[in-house]
């Protein structure tokens, strides 16, 4: 068993909201680390047979076409060797834009969705959300790199999400191409799709980049596993400009930098906490996000840009939705069927990031000797797994 301090769940917490809801509220999260024997792909009691015999039907279609799949991974019983953790799914009523959700125990079914769609949207809907538990769930490691995010910036952390869903919605547009009952592009574009204005169609930009990219110079000529990874990497650079996720994602008030103070005491984040220092350090954020977006990407697949780099192109993404918004300026051209809308919350992202910049310099601004507490603090065994993490991907990164 997994003992976890509950000063680990407060910063989980903190960030609830997420379209998919992988992070979960503490009585979900303790539901993760109770180990049960006997156990398997478990199905809510509110389940009837009916539903049941409906996802399992989902649950062999993924895996007869990805076998080794999350799900195939979490459907041994426990004492099995290939055992290696619970799943539950179950079905609720959900927002109806929302196919479905992974909460941090379970994946939730949109009930509508559980009574109307067919059999293969069913699965890819399964699918889609086991990959988000996969990302947060498969290891010990996958729950520290989620913990972690605590010490981003609000724009890494944005960065962060970003990356989260859009390797889940990719993975989900291969498994549909794979399924073979809709795999034609509709267009053939001269220039390179832009995923901006696609309106959250994001199997028809897939197939359209896909289109793209057999005809483009440079990729022409890879076959194989050497086109899918171009293609991966291209799908994922274009996600990250996706309005609908990014408005979704971004931080709706700015108060999570905010240093208060009274007349004998300060509460500040817990990132400003000395001892924390070195978890805080960009070269240490930077190693965690390389580890998430490496340790999720698609097996045997590269990112093929570091975080950091990733981080500038990001911030150029931003910047020029900044631009056209705030200033005037034509809408970011690139090919594609629709125009892009507004994001609602830019200038709150843009305020927190100031925030979180400034934030140090406000922190020595504290009188001396005034008491000084601190938000979301962790347990000395949980910072000591965080240390011990980022150390050990230091020591494989300096070793090559």
């Amino acid at each position: 068993m997994i003992s976890f301090p509950a000063a680990l769940f407060r910063p989980i917490l903190y960030f609830m909201g997420s379209k998919h809801l992988y992070r979960a509220a503490l009585p979900a999260l303790l539901l993760v680390f109770i180990p049960c024997a006997g156990a398997e792909i478990r199905y809510a009691p509110e389940l009837d047979t009916d539903d049941i015999s409906r996802i399992k039907e989902a649950v062999v279609l993924i895996e007869s076409v990805l076998p080794g799949n999350p799900l195939t991974r979490w459907s041994y019983s426990y004492g099995d060797p290939r055992y290696e953790g619970d799943i539950w799914i179950c079905s609720e009523e959900l927002d109806e834009s929302t196919l479905g959700q992974w909460d941090g125990a379970r994946i939730i079914i949109n009930a509508r969705r559980l009574e109307d769609e067919s059999i293969e949207e069913l699965a890819l809907i399964i699918y889609h959300e086991s990959v988000h538990a996969d990302h947060h769930y498969r290891d010990r490691e996958a729950v520290l790199l989620n913990e972690y995010c605590v010490f981003f910036s609000p724009r890494q952390f944005l960065l962060f999400e970003m990356i989260n869903e859009g390797l889940a919605v990719y993975r989900e547009c291969a498994l549909r191409y794979r399924l073979g009952s809709n795999i034609h592009s509709d267009h053939k574009y001269r220039n390179k799709p832009f995923l901006l204005k696609y309106e959250e169609d994001f199997y028809a930009y897939y197939k359209d980049l896909r289109r793209w990219l057999k005809g483009n110079g440079q990729t022409v000529k890879l076959e194989g596993a050497d086109f899918e990874e171009a293609l991966f990497r291209e799908f994922i650079m274009g996600f990250l400009s996706d309005p609908w996720y990014l408005d979704y994602y971004m931080p709706s008030q700015t108060q999570r930098f905010a240093i208060l103070r009274g007349k004998d005491f300060a509460v500040s984040p817990a990132l400003c906490f000395p001892a924390y220092a070195a978890l805080s350090e960009e070269t240490s954020v930077y190693l965690a996000l390389d580890r998430y977006f490496e340790k999720n990407a698609p097996g045997g697949m590269s990112p093929g840009i570091t975080a950091r780099d990733l981080e500038t192109r990001f911030e150029n993404i931003l910047a020029s939705f900044e631009k056209y918004q705030d200033k005037g300026e034509d809408t970011p051209s690139g090919a594609g069927p629709g125009s892009p809308p507004r994001l609602r919350f830019l200038s709150t992202l843009n305020q927190s990031q100031r925030n979180f910049e400034t934030m140090n310099a406000r922190y020595r601004e504290i009188p001396a000797g005034l008491e000084i507490r601190y938000r979301n603090d962790f347990s000395p065994r949980m910072i000591e797994s965080f240390f011990m993490m980022i150390e050990s991907l230091r020591a494989a990164k300096e070793k090559g």
